[in-house]
């Protein structure tokens, strides 16, 4: 059996949970190419994975979204953006289309794939699977409300030509799930426990002392998130904590580097969620990958939703509701604050609650498996 798996290139999040899903799927033979952009593409490359050389002659949706946060300081999928977006992911597709044999595949996998979606690979007739953690665009204002109709119409006619919808959000944000056809499995932890190291051989691989208070800023796969960097390092250091990046991208990784920062080194740099555990706190945008591992470890986290991203301002109001080992700050200047949030969440773990509404990546993989011998699962 072989499928195609093809990944989102917004965020490292997407890649690394099918990272897990795909890891899954092979270990009970199952073949998996993926199409993957930019460093999402390289992540996968570096646990193992087949990615098509086609992913090389893609443009990256992440590296649009970072150029209009870095000019904007903003996430809002505004008009300008989704259009440039669109552009890109027009010229994808049909490079995809133009290169790849779907025949050769048994089925084919989206996570959050724009390319995937509304392509005529989903009419070869072969089973196809999107995971996803939003419905639908939701506007911060008038400035992409435009957009938001746009995005919004075209997601609900791509979904139907799925054969099996998964909804990997959280319940919160399920509420017309069930009329798109959807699945609701809940969000999954980009990790294996038998691959996550303890703190000691964490630390060692590392280089940190575990005796000591250590600080992850994870700056997520589009860094967008480098300003954090600045802005919080002096509060994480005013509480005595060791702070280490973690850059989610080579470019992020050489502007922290210039900055004069600790970062992890490159050969490491996509291990992270193997090697949470050697860190006491870990600060990150809200990325939802990021709060199914931080709730799924018991690592304290603060999460700090970047400015107009609709997903993550989402995530941030669910998850301390969720998880009582995290927390929301929407100013990273604001020592106090966070100085309050780590006290109150450092040494809690996850609670019960927050655990349950996480989902083991086997329940998918399982899903996936049976579909590649069921009958009748062509779209309707």
């Amino acid at each position: 059996m072989r499928i195609l798996y093809m990944v989102s290139s917004i965020g490292l999040g997407h890649a690394a949970r099918s990272r897990v899903i795909a890891t899954l799927l092979s270990r009970t033979g199952v073949d998996v190419d993926f199409i993957a952009p930019g460093y999402v593409g390289e992540f996968l490359r570096s646990w193992g994975f087949t990615v098509l050389s086609i992913s090389r002659e893609l443009l990256s949706l992440g590296d649009i979204f970072s150029r209009f946060y870095a000019r904007r300081g903003s996430a809002a999928f505004t008009l300008d953006l989704v259009l440039e977006m669109n552009r890109a992911v027009s010229r994808n597709r049909a490079l995809i289309e133009g290169s790849v044999d779907v025949n050769k595949y048994d089925a084919i996998i989206a996570d959050e794939s724009w390319e995937a979606m509304d392509s005529r690979i989903l009419a070869s007739g072969i089973p196809s699977v999107i995971l996803i953690d939003f419905l639908e665009h939701r506007p911060s204002g008038l400035r992409d409300l435009l957009s938001s109709i746009l995005v919004n119409r075209f997601l609900r006619e791509s979904f139907r030509r799925f054969s099996l919808r998964l909804y990997i959000g959280f319940r919160e944000t399920f509420r017309e799930g069930h009329r798109h056809g959807f699945e609701y499995i809940g969000p999954v932890p980009p990790i294996l426990w038998e691959e996550v190291l303890d703190r000691e051989s964490a630390s060692r691989e590392l280089g940190l002392d575990p005796g000591e208070r250590n600080a992850l800023i994870s700056l997520g796969g589009t860094g967008a998130g480098v300003e954090l960097i600045r802005m919080i390092e002096i509060s994480l250091k005013s509480l005595g904590f060791n702070v280490v990046v973690a850059p989610g991208s080579r470019e992020a990784a050489e502007i922290a580097r210039k900055a004069g920062y600790r970062v992890i080194d490159e050969k490491l740099m996509y291990r992270v969620p193997i090697l949470i555990k050697a860190f006491d706190l870990v600060v990150s945008p809200a990325g939802l990958t990021t709060i199914a591992l931080l709730g799924a470890a018991g690592i304290p986290g603060i999460i700090m939703p970047l400015i107009g991203h609709f997903e993550q301002i989402i995530n941030a109001r669910v998850a301390p509701k969720l998880f009582s080992n995290i927390a929301s700050v929407n100013s990273p200047e604001d020592l106090s604050r966070i100085s309050y949030v780590v006290d109150r969440i450092m040494g809690q773990g996850s609670k019960a609650l927050g655990k349950e509404i996480l989902r083991n990546p086997h329940v998918i993989a399982t899903r996936v498996s049976k579909i590649l011998t069921a009958e009748g699962t062509r779209p309707q």
